[in-house]
């Protein structure tokens, strides 16, 4: 058994057993070690993984990192004219199973986009907190390429954060706004378990050292994107809640249950957005199975019948608007309020 430090393991109870699960949970001084590239602190800040590798009497290859990462400033707008998408990942501690399961299967979400919308061109945005230094924001170029776009997402670096849970999605919002995307149909999903500096959240926030407010920059994300949405990763209610308050409305919001359906919600999202929906999801049935398909159905808040395969479900009906939810769901899709665990249900 081992003790959890800092950053953002605040909220998980003291000791796990570090023998389980997939390797998530580490020990302090490895932690340290991995993220910071030594047992002790350090004053600039270091990606998890080794950026480079020397090999005697070999010419050293250029790392992906180098070769695709760039700083927002450097990415310009997508060309696609009928919709463009920007993923934004948390690469903090505390995703790194989330992102690990993403890198693995984005060559398949990229190849299913484009497949979808030919012209489409997609960017990835890495996200840590301040404490990262220059890893804070790693920005790749928008690209229609699916080689190059596997090289991207596998050059973004884990991060080690700083402080329990916001991270630097203000600084994010800002960026993204200065990237001028107000006319290239361009739609932002954020895969988080986190929320923004200056939400008051009751664990430590330094705020933002450079005094971005995330409500102005928010506002402007929501007026120029074609859409925001976020999948949020936490199991904590409190801070659901706070992710909610991020989002346009309730159907903007994606409680991610299993880390592992990012790609095909993703997908569904964007299948929605270009009228594709019912063809990806006879496909996702062909290739896993009904079961998916509710799955996913129930993530995006969409009426069972809306997919004429799969069989009505039962439903919760929220104590605060009296609205049906689909079984299994947390939060209501119409008011975002906590659903009762047994609540009262009826068929549909």
């Amino acid at each position: 058994m081992i003790k959890l430090g800092s950053y953002d393991y605040e909220d998980f109870s003291e000791e796990h057993d570090a023998t389980s699960g997939s390797g998530f949970f580490k020990p302090a001084a490895t932690l340290a070690k991995s993220l910071l590239g030594t047992t002790g602190t350090s004053s600039q800040a270091v990606p998890a993984t080794s950026p480079t590798t020397t090999v005697r009497g070999q010419p050293q290859k250029t790392p992906l990192w180098k070769k695709h990462v760039k700083s927002v400033a450097e990415i310009k707008p997508p060309k696609g004219k009928v919709l463009n998408v920007l993923f934004a990942f948390d690469v903090t501690s505390s995703m790194e199973m989330y992102i690990g399961n993403v890198t693995q299967k984005m060559r398949y979400l990229c190849s299913e986009l484009i497949g979808m919308v030919p012209d489409m061109e997609i960017s990835f945005i890495g996200v840590g907190d301040h404490q990262d230094g220059d890893f804070m924001l790693q920005a790749t170029a928008f690209s229609n390429d699916l080689s190059e776009l596997k090289e991207d997402i596998e050059a973004i670096q884990m991060t080690s954060g700083g402080d329990d849970h916001p991270e630097a999605f203000e600084c994010l919002f800002k960026a993204v706004n200065d990237m001028n995307l107000a006319s290239t149909n361009t739609m932002m999903f954020l895969v988080t378990d986190s929320i923004p500096h200056g939400m008051k959240f009751r664990g430590r926030d330094l705020g933002c050292p450079k005094d971005v407010q995330y409500q102005e920059e928010l506002k402007k994300i929501h007026e120029d994107l074609y859409g925001f949405y976020i999948m949020g990763a936490s199991p904590y209610r409190e801070i659901v809640k706070l992710q909610m308050k991020l989002v346009k409305t309730p159907d903007f919001f994606l409680n991610l249950t299993n880390y592992r359906r990012v790609v095909n919600i993703a997908s569904a999202i964007v299948a929605q957005e270009v009228n594709q929906l019912t063809q990806f999801l006879t496909k996702l049935e062909k290739e896993r199975g009904t079961d998916r398909v509710r799955e996913v159905l129930r993530t995006l808040g969409k009426p069972l019948q809306y997919y004429a395969e799969v069989p009505v479900m039962l439903s919760v009906i929220c104590p605060k608007c009296n609205v049906k939810n689909l079984s299994g769901s947390i939060l209501c899709n119409t008011c975002g309020n906590p659903l009762p665990i047994e609540g009262q249900q009826d068929s549909q």
